[in-house]
């Protein structure tokens, strides 16, 4: 995904929803970073797994306004059908497990054309929500990330801590998937994308 997808589909969400900002999420929300890096498609770091899908979320409350923009530009709308993106809406303790200090990382990004408000969570914690998914796409997008942006193991570490501080009862898993991320990026099993 290119940045002015992610755009056009946040302005779309917004206009539906009557809002002036957007929460973005998932693997794609890394569009809005890609730039400190001197990319600019998702493609470059997910190959194979990237996705036609943004997460986003219109409202932090609300599932039901979620629900109409997921309706009205989800996967198989027109709107996907016509521009071949679409957007993935709700609440984002639904899209996005991490401690609750993310919010003091965000970057407010704002879109171009109807001057919005997009909310962007930081890359360290675009992989530990990515980390807790723990599938070969999420185990990808992390070792792309933690590389593109100098990211250490301690970082996640210390998230880590935070979080179970948050959900104690998330112990064993948390601290199973962190072992596996240290011992891939230890390994360097990076994906290379094509030239």
């Amino acid at each position: 995904m290119r940045k002015e997808q992610a755009y056009h589909i946040c302005r779309a969400a917004a206009a539906i929803a009557g809002v002036d900002y957007v929460f973005v999420f998932g693997s794609n929300a890394i569009v809005f970073w890609l730039d400190e890096v001197g990319l600019k498609d998702t493609q470059e770091i997910l190959g194979v797994f990237v996705s036609r899908e943004l997460d986003i979320s219109v409202s932090e409350t609300d599932e039901k306004l979620n629900l109409v923009v997921d309706a009205s530009i989800g996967e198989l709308s027109y709107f996907d059908e016509t521009f071949g993106v679409y957007a993935h809406a709700n609440i984002p303790q639904k899209l996005f497990k991490v401690p609750k200090s993310w919010v003091g990382r965000t970057k407010i990004e704002q879109e171009p054309v109807s001057r919005i408000k997009i909310v962007v969570p930081h890359p360290v914690d675009l992989v530990f929500s990515k980390m807790l998914g723990a599938r070969e796409k999420d185990w990808v997008f992390c070792e792309n990330v933690v590389r593109l942006f100098n990211i250490n193991c301690d970082k996640i570490r210390k998230l880590a801590e935070e979080y179970l501080i948050e959900h104690p009862e998330e112990k064993e898993r948390v601290e199973y998937v962190l072992r596996v991320l240290e011992g891939r990026i230890k390994k360097g099993c990076y994906f290379s994308p094509a030239p």
